[in-house]
């Protein structure tokens, strides 16, 4: 049990291992990867490898092609902008699913990180952002009972914040994230207010709105 849980324990490793170097860019899409130098720079055995690559291809970044290899899958506009779609639907039904278990210290705790995340932005420190921003999400994703629910959005937050690289040194990027996290207090708004309705849908239709200025800019590697 002791091993098995070891075993797991590597895998992971190995798999944010990999999507710190995917988000860096420094694997690239469209190529193969070279399994062999993976090897020897991450100092594993193949089995954790071989693991870690399978969650990747579960979160379309990869693809395993058998005798031939690992392609990193090519960035696209088109594929960004259907993530957005899902996401849209999925987290609007899942924050209308939670939304009677929402408790005071939940909606201080979503506050408490608009405000971090807003002192920072105002000393031009955005290096922190994706972090608070799942951190915020995931006040209330943590509320659902429906693991496959959760587990989707999990892949989907993994594929849009981890992979393709990003890059907040455009001033269209910095000006949207601020406006993105105004967005942060209005759910946080519609949440206080009771208004299940109003959050689902102000969620679906415009925080997960595609902005395709703030895309272009900050997705580096389209």
């Amino acid at each position: 049990m002791k091993n098995d849980r070891a075993q797991v324990t590597l895998r992971e490793k190995v798999y944010d291992l990999l999507r710190e170097e995917l988000a860096s860019g420094r694997l690239k899409p469209g190529t193969y990867m070279d399994i062999n130098r993976l090897l020897e720079s991450l100092n594993v055995s193949r089995t954790p490898l071989r693991d870690a690559l399978i969650l990747l291809e579960a979160e379309g970044v990869v693809t395993i092609y058998p005798r031939r290899g690992v392609m990193i899958n090519p960035v696209t506009r088109e594929g960004i902008l259907h993530a957005y779609q899902i996401g849209a639907g999925l987290e609007s039904v899942l924050l209308s699913s939670v939304f009677d278990y929402i408790a005071p210290a939940h909606v201080r705790r979503m506050k408490e990180l608009v405000d971090e995340a807003m002192a920072l932005f105002a000393r031009d420190d955005y290096s922190r952002a994706v972090e608070l921003n799942l951190a915020f999400h995931n006040v209330f994703h943590e509320l659902s009972d429906n693991p496959l629910l959760r587990q989707e959005m999990d892949k989907l937050y993994n594929r849009l914040f981890y992979f393709p690289a990003r890059s907040f040194d455009s001033e269209i990027v910095k000006r949207q994230e601020r406006e993105y996290w105004q967005e942060h207090l209005q759910i946080i708004d519609f949440i206080g207010r009771g208004c299940r309705l109003e959050a689902a849908d102000f969620l679906r239709d415009v925080h997960w709105a595609v902005k395709e200025d703030y895309v272009a800019a900050l997705h580096t590697l389209l």
